[in-house]
């Protein structure tokens, strides 16, 4: 009549605290008088006990898909933003998510729904045997309207004396906005924050924030916004050239001799002022030129950054003759 059903095996673990492995002794029972245990495989049990503890870590929220064109998803919500969760020490400590999925794919409108939670480990499984309050929670995403706006730097104050700006630019150039379709429609560029560049003598390179009108949200709040302030040293510099372009000179006529040296001072930023002789352009137009003698401007192409201080000479007086057969 003895049978696994009438017999059974106890291991009372009352008042073991120590944390670690503890040997339990195992007590069996049931055994019916007249009957004797000759061996048992083990007089006692390996049990490990951890603390028990709790934990509360935020709620992250995974968005899949993309909602329908020309709409963007805010930032999601959740309800409640944290969860509690208990168990065995190192359970507990082994989670590092508390994570809910929703998928948003073609939604036009703000999207709610009650998601059960994952409790997730540093690669993303699941932990077993933790408990945890509450299971489930409310997410809500709010999709709204976009647009792309260019993006205008704020610029307050100037460089140092003897140093001039050679150059702004803005990293991107353009931003993805959302917000109520009213709103957005009136916005026709963002502004970013304020950057001084007062008596500044070098470059200026940061990272800036943008100036978000009531209403407005980024498409995409980690976007970085990059501006470079290209700051450099003003000097002034004589050049002398005969690269002089001569233009609409008449079919008919010829030149009989010109001298095309001309001195230059020029002025700008030091690394523009440096690349200037291959890059100014002089000329002389012929267009009303008439034969015998002319006295003609000296004319120039604007080149950006360059100040042009005094040429000379400024005229020239060039005799046309016609032309031989």
């Amino acid at each position: 009549k003895v049978n696994s059903r009438s017999v059974s095996a106890l291991a009372d673990l009352r008042g073991y605290r120590s944390k670690g492995d503890n040997i339990i002794p195992v007590e069996i029972s049931g055994v019916p008088q007249g009957i004797d245990i000759l061996s048992k495989s083990s007089d006692n049990i390996r049990i490990r006990l951890e603390p028990y503890i709790t934990a509360q870590l935020p709620v992250t929220v995974n968005i899949t898909g993309n909602p329908a064109q020309g709409m963007a998803a805010l930032n999601a919500l959740s309800n409640p933003t944290e969860v509690v969760i208990r168990g065995a020490e190192s359970l507990v400590n082994s989670v590092k998510t508390i994570a809910v999925d929703i998928d948003i794919a073609n939604v036009s409108t703000e999207i709610k729904k009650k998601i059960p939670i994952k409790i997730l480990n540093s690669s993303g499984k699941e932990v077993l045997h933790v408990d945890a309050t509450p299971k489930i929670v409310e997410i809500s995403v709010p999709v709204e309207n976009i647009k792309r706006v260019p993006i205008n730097i704020d610029l307050v104050g100037n460089p140092d004396s003897g140093y001039l700006i050679n150059g702004v630019l803005i990293s991107p150039t353009e931003i993805y906005i959302t917000g109520k379709k009213e709103i957005i429609d009136s916005i026709s560029f963002i502004k970013t924050e304020k950057i001084d560049i007062s008596n500044a003598t070098a470059s200026i390179a940061k990272a800036v924030k943008l100036i978000l009108p009531e209403g407005i949200q980024l498409a995409n709040p980690t976007e970085v916004i990059n501006a470079n302030i290209k700051v450099e040293k003003q000097v002034e510099k004589r050049i002398n050239t005969d690269r002089i372009e001569l233009r609409n000179i008449p079919e008919d006529l010829e030149i009989e001799n010109i001298d095309k040296n001309i001195s230059v001072l020029i002025r700008g930023a030091e690394s523009i002022v440096d690349a200037a002789p291959n890059n100014l352009i002089f000329y002389i137009d012929f267009k009303d030129a008439v034969e015998g003698s002319n006295t003609l401007n000296l004319h120039r192409e604007k080149t950006a950054g360059i100040d042009i201080i005094e040429a000379t000479p400024s005229q020239f007086n060039i005799v046309l003759k016609k032309k031989t057969q």
